[in-house]
């Protein structure tokens, strides 16, 4: 079996099949490259243009909410003893948890997700709080509004595909 193959091979039309092979592979692995094509495996996918295009989008959502929490930290009213490296502190703790969101992509706008996901930061956030003026419900309201606003917003993005001047 092997004699023959070798044999095709080496006659003028296996070697023609050979080359032309070759120039099929190029073409397929050119066009996986610049998005004509998708290659999907049990193990790697491959999809050029639709990779980058959920890669700018998660940059999109990503910059969106290091904006939005940074935005709230600066409207928290500042009273004696506000301590703004702390508050910098938390800010960071949730933008890291929202990133964590965006990175599993299923994020959802209905009530059930947005109360779970609010809980959640409210738990990061009361977790750092040791100022009385920020343990009241009016805090935890502002705070859950912020996170509903910003759920909102990152589904609004995703489904805009990335505009996020699509209002």
């Amino acid at each position: 079996m092997w004699e023959e193959i070798g044999n095709a091979i080496v006659s003028e039309n296996g070697f023609s099949l050979v080359i032309l092979s070759i120039l099929v592979l190029l073409s397929v692995f050119a066009g996986l490259k610049h998005g004509r094509f998708k290659l999907k495996t049990d193990r790697f996918t491959i999809e050029g243009e639709a990779r980058d295009k959920e890669r700018l989008l998660m940059k999109t959502q990503k910059d969106f909410v290091k904006t939005a929490c940074k935005g709230f930290e600066r409207r928290i009213p500042r009273f004696d003893g506000y301590d703004p490296k702390l508050g910098e502190l938390v800010v960071e703790k949730v933008f890291d948890e929202i990133v964590d969101w965006i990175m599993i992509n299923h994020i959802r706008d209905d009530n059930e997700y947005i109360t779970l996901k609010q809980e959640i930061i409210w738990d990061i956030v009361s977790a750092e709080i040791v100022a009385d003026e920020l343990k009241t419900d009016k805090f935890k309201k502002q705070c859950y509004t912020c996170i509903e606003h910003i759920i909102k917003r990152l589904v609004q993005i995703r489904t805009s595909d990335g505009d996020v001047n699509n209002e």
